[in-house]
């Protein structure tokens, strides 16, 4: 099923692990999947629920878990996020930002939380997602769902369109998911002068940082913010991720 949109054409597709993704089309450009064919589900789960159980690690009991995630996309990021806060009983801790420059994934998603009328294809995905997550993790998808839809009602859940010099960053982020989709379709977030003054304006001064990429730009933007640095391996052949923390 595919949905014209200004910027990109959508189709959702399954993964190794039978999970969903959705793979992308720009005009002129050969088509991209947001996640690895071996499981979205199972690459989310690495590169950014990894990150947000450290960051919770470090962060008191009943003090804000902020979370920035740069890239919503299917919202892989904030569903495993609620997941892993509801079930350390920390969800009333959880507050999420997240940024996507294709409103069709803000709207198709926030439609399947508030029961709104959308494309039944999509929302069979976030279903699935739904459903898969909640295995995983081993929480009942009713319990899942509530604390995403409570996450949006009580404000505590913000999805914003682009991520641009512009924009006004409200809090400083415990914990960041950098997961803006390639350099190939939006060169304009993996400059190394736009990562560095993102850093500077949104991270804590004790802060985890996940991203499946591992680009020199990257590397050298987080280092210039005081981060340690450290080149995990990639997620089934990928060569490298970063993982990056600083004072903690």
């Amino acid at each position: 099923m595919q949905e014209n949109q200004p910027n990109f054409q959508f189709e959702w597709v399954e993964t190794g692990d039978g999970s969903p993704s959705v793979r992308l089309w720009k005009a002129e450009q050969p088509p991209e999947c947001m996640h690895h064919s071996g499981g979205a589900l199972s690459e989310s789960l690495y590169i950014y629920g990894e990150a947000f159980e450290k960051a919770m690690d470090f962060i008191p009991k009943d003090s804000p878990i902020r979370v920035l995630s740069l890239g919503l996309g299917l919202g892989y990021n904030e569903m495993i996020a609620t997941a892993l806060a509801e079930k350390a009983e920390r969800n009333h801790d959880l507050f999420i930002d997240s940024f996507e420059s294709e409103d069709f994934l803000n709207r198709s998603l926030q439609d399947w939380l508030e029961l709104q009328v959308g494309h039944a294809d999509w929302s069979n995905v976030y279903g699935k997602i739904l459903e898969l997550l909640s295995k995983s993790v081993e929480l009942p998808a009713d319990r899942l769902k509530n604390a995403l839809a409570d996450l949006k009602i009580d404000g505590r859940w913000n999805m914003n369109g682009s991520l641009t010099e512009e924009t006004k960053v409200e809090n400083a982020y415990s914990c960041i998911f950098f997961d803006a989709f390639s350099s190939g379709a939006t060169p304009e977030l993996w400059g190394e002068e736009f990562i560095t003054e993102f850093l500077n304006r949104a991270a804590n001064t004790s802060c985890v940082l996940s991203t499946y990429a591992a680009t020199g730009n990257l590397k050298r933007a987080l280092k210039a913010n005081g981060f340690q640095v450290e080149l995990r391996k990639g997620f089934q052949g990928k060569r490298h991720s970063i993982w990056a923390t600083r004072s903690l």
